[in-house]
């Protein structure tokens, strides 16, 4: 039996829907009058995985290229915790897990729930309320994007990944289009993050992202167009041991419930001062163990939720529960946390510089350069300091004192639990340090959420 051929619509009628529809999407942009100049599209590259390490030894020109025509941040900062699901959210969000209200560490549960476990605004969402198009490949994150091809379909595979975002900018020219590069992350823990494998893949994906340029000179948008290269995470490479039994031998016959993560472990328990500090005690000088958080460093780090637990044991490197691969990620140190940013076309002023950006100062400066409205409840700033326009910077010197002082005061708390751990100080003197630090703690957050207020407030 022969296959119909379906009837086609005449061209007139098809401009004639192509105009009623146009008058549903109005593309108002906000005012943008500091900016000298205004990209119409973004590029938005995750390279799932990759520690500013990693990339910096791979053979990649194009990105090289992009460095030398925008601007890498000197330090850029992820959230805690550092996996996949809580990381991309607070990418496209521009917000931290606490807003989010969305910690996960299953990656298949996470492409099932996160539209509706997420409570934060998406980029993706704020641009589509002005009438501009956005899309979105192997990023589940960026609910609300008006094309998307999940990772299902292609998050193995970098070249149908590539060739996807290519018919898509040829078919729909987005403006925004984001994207995720998964195989960095797949091929560093099993290989590892520094091994000859990872950095050949970083290579082919440097060719890929140049593919993409060349495409967006093909239609003839590339001059109003800006590209940013991130990552999620970084990676550790991991030798050693610190197995459950371990932790579940110092812990013993404390009443607490551990749920355990590669490179984490989660303690539930009643509201207990005596258990904390037991934990504490028994855990903080432990061989292998980098921090024991608890409700200040929660604070500190914008991860205080309930299902993170009320403390969190974080590995130090090389360390994890089981040595399956030669890498892996989710803790709190450098080479997790350290993640590359580098903006680079459009809009960016090439001789500037970024000292000191978070993840969640992704989505507010896209949408600021995009003339969409901030996504709503997002903590990240505005990355003014990078832009080409005329800003005042002061109060970006201010913000990034605070941002040190938070990390400086996680630091601090750390060698302070170390020393109770170790009994050089007593549990009295311990307790009115970590009570002071809680204040100090809820006192610079308050700080970089008024400088963050303030900075947007200067740009509108």
């Amino acid at each position: 039996m022969s296959m119909s051929t379906p009837l086609s619509l005449p061209a007139e009628l098809k401009r004639e829907c192509k105009k009623m529809w146009a008058e549903y999407i109005p593309k108002n942009s906000m005012p943008r009058e500091l900016l000298n100049t205004k990209p119409n599209y973004v590029v938005m590259i995750v390279l799932d995985g990759i520690s500013r390490i990693a990339l910096e030894k791979a053979e990649t020109p194009t990105i090289h290229d992009l460095t030398k025509g925008g601007v890498y941040a000197d330090k850029c900062f992820t959230v805690f915790p550092t996996v996949t699901p809580t990381t991309h959210v607070s990418l496209n969000t521009g917000a931290y897990p606490e807003t989010t209200s969305y910690i996960s560490w299953s990656f298949h549960k996470h492409l099932l729930c996160v539209n509706t476990a997420n409570k934060a605004q998406t980029l993706s969402e704020a641009t589509n309320k002005m009438g501009y198009l956005s899309a979105a490949i192997c990023e589940a994150a960026a609910r609300g994007a008006n094309v998307m091809i999940s990772e299902a379909v292609c998050g193995f595979d970098i070249e149908k990944t590539t060739k996807f975002a290519q018919y898509i900018l040829k078919e729909h020219k987005p403006n925004l289009l984001n994207m995720t590069y998964y195989c960095t992350d797949d091929l560093s823990q099993k290989f590892g993050p520094e091994s000859g494998e990872t950095l050949l893949t970083l290579k082919y994906v440097d060719s890929c992202i140049e593919s993409l340029r060349e495409c967006l000179k093909e239609l003839d948008i590339l001059e109003e167009s800006l590209f940013i290269v991130t990552a999620d995470h970084g990676i550790t490479s991991v030798s050693k041991l610190l197995p459950d039994e371990t932790i579940l031998k110092s812990i013993k016959e404390l009443a607490v419930k551990p749920i355990f993560n590669d490179r984490t472990t989660h303690f539930h328990y009643e509201k207990e001062e005596k258990i904390e500090n037991e934990l504490v005690r028994r855990l903080s000088a432990l061989d292998g163990v980098e921090h024991l958080f608890t409700k200040p460093e929660l604070i500190l780090l914008g991860s205080n939720v309930p299902q993170i637990g009320r403390s969190v044991l974080t590995m130090n490197e090389d360390y994890c529960r089981q040595l399956v691969e030669k890498g892996t990620h989710g803790g709190y140190t450098e080479v997790e946390v350290n993640i590359p940013l580098i903006l680079s076309g459009s809009g960016i002023n090439k001789s500037s510089k970024i000292k000191f950006a978070k993840i969640i100062d992704i989505a507010p400066t896209v949408a600021y350069l995009l003339g969409v409205p901030q996504p709503r409840n997002a903590d990240g700033r505005i990355l003014i300091e990078a832009l080409e326009g005329q800003f005042e910077l002061e109060n970006v010197d201010e913000i990034n004192h605070v941002r040190r002082k938070i990390h400086g005061l996680i630091e601090e708390i750390n060698t302070i639990k170390r020393a109770f751990a170790l009994s050089e100080i007593v549990v009295k003197e311990y307790e009115n340090e970590k009570n002071r630090i809680l204040i100090e703690a809820c006192k610079l957050r308050n700080q970089e959420n008024m400088l963050t207020k303030k900075i947007f407030k200067a740009c509108t």
